[in-house]
C-alpha cells in the first residue's frame, strides 16, 4: 500500500548511540501482526543511568524480504517520528539488528489491551469496570483528535491490540500506524496524496459498513466507528463476531467480508449492567451508528466524555 503521494523519506530520526538488537529467540516477544512481531528490547545501563526499555517492530524470518512490508515499515516509522501527543506511543528510532534488517524501535508500554481482554475472558471475569472503559474513551478519543484535526491522519485500523495500556489504566496509548491515509481537512481521505486505487486496509471485523460499499466512503468516522467496537470488546470480553468466526472455523485474515455480520453494530452481551456503563453504553451506540453521519466526532469526544467522567465521580463521591 502506497501511503504518501511521494517517496519515502529515509531520513529518519535514529538513536544517539548504537544499539545491537540480539536475535529474536533472546528477545521477549509482546506481539505480532501480519508478517511482524513486536519485542521487548531491555537496555544495558549507560554512565550508570537506567534506561527504560524499547518495543522492537521488526519483519519475521519468514517475509523478511517481502517489499511491501518493508515500504510499509518504513512508511510507519515516518509517520510515527512526526507524532507527538501523550497518547499515541512514542518514536524512538529505525534502527539495523545484527543482521542489517531495519527494526522500528518504539516506546515500551505494560500491555495491549487486546491481551488484557484475553485474559480476564481466559479468568472468566465479566465486563471490565465502566471506568476502566471510560478511561480508554477519554485517552483513545484524545489521540484520534490529535490525529484527525491536527497531523490530518486516518488511523485505519483501531482495535483493542492496537491499543497500549500503562499500569492499571493510568495512560492508554494508540499505536500501529502502518495502514495510515492523509485526510483533508473537512475530515476526507485525501485522494489526491495517495491516488484513488489505494484501499482502507483495517481489520476487517472492526471496519464500519460504509467501507465496504462502492464505492467505498472512508472519512475520520472510521475511526470512529472501530472506536466503539474496542468498547464493546471490553464488555463483552471478546473481538466483535467472534461468535461468527468460531462457526465457521476461520481466522480473521480469512472471514468472508461480505458476510451480513461485517460492519453491523454487534448485540450487547446478556449481562445486567448496573447504573455506572450508562455512559459506556451510550458512547458505544452513538460511535456504531450505520449512518455515519450521526456518529460524534473525535473532537465531540474529547469535550463529552471528561463532562460524563466528572459526573459519574460527584455520584460517586456522594
Amino acid at each position: 500500500m502506497d501511503n504518501f503521494s511521494t517517496p519515502v523519506k529515509y531520513s529518519v530520526k535514529r538513536p544517539r548511540s548504537p544499539v545491537s538488537i540480539p536475535p529474536s529467540p533472546f528477545l521477549k516477544r509482546l506481539g505480532y501482526g501480519t508478517g511482524v512481531a513486536v519485542y521487548k528490547l531491555e537496555r544495558s545501563p549507560q554512565a550508570n543511568q537506567i534506561r527504560s526499555p524499547w518495543a522492537i517492530k521488526k519483519i519475521i524470518k519468514q517475509h523478511v524480504n517481502n517489499g511491501e512490508l518493508k515500504k510499509r515499515l518504513y512508511d510507519e516509522a515516518e509517520v510515527l517520528r512526526r507524532l507527538n501527543n501523550p497518547h499515541i506511543v512514542g518514536f524512538r528510532g529505525l534502527i539495523k539488528n545484527i543482521k542489517n534488517e531495519n527494526c522500528l524501535a518504539m516506546e515500551n508500554c505494560t500491555v495491549s489491551l487486546g491481551d488484557m481482554i484475553e485474559k480476564r475472558r481466559e479468568n472468566e471475569l465479566s465486563a471490565f469496570p465502566a471506568k476502566n472503559i471510560m478511561k480508554v474513551a477519554v485517552d483513545i478519543a484524545e489521540a484520534l483528535n490529535y490525529l484527525h484535526t491536527e497531523v490530518f491522519l486516518l488511523h485505519c485500523d483501531i482495535k483493542s491490540y492496537n491499543i497500549l495500556i500503562n499500569g492499571d489504566f493510568d495512560t492508554c496509548k494508540l499505536c500501529d500506524f502502518g495502514v495510515t491515509l492523509p485526510l483533508t481537512a473537512n475530515g476526507e481521505v485525501d485522494y489526491s496524496k495517495i491516488g484513488k486505487d489505494v484501499d482502507y486496509l483495517g481489520t476487517r471485523l472492526w471496519s464500519p459498513p460504509e467501507v465496504f460499499k462502492y464505492p467505498p466512503i472512508v472519512t475520520t468516522k472510521a475511526d470512529i466507528y472501530s472506536y466503539g467496537l474496542v468498547l464493546w470488546e471490553m464488555l463483552a470480553l471478546q473481538p466483535p463476531c467472534l461468535d461468527v468466526l468460531n462457526e465457521t472455523d476461520c481466522s480473521l485474515d480469512e472471514f468472508d467480508e461480505n458476510d451480513s455480520s461485517i460492519g453491523r453494530r454487534p448485540d450487547l452481551p446478556d449481562i445486567d449492567f448496573d447504573a455506572s456503563y450508562k455512559y459506556v453504553l451510550e458512547i458505544f451506540h452513538c460511535c456504531t451508528e450505520t449512518d455515519y453521519y450521526t456518529r460524534p466526532s473525535a473532537l465531540d469526544l474529547t469535550i463529552s466524555i471528561p463532562e460524563m467522567i466528572k459526573e459519574i465521580d460527584t455520584v460517586n463521591i456522594a
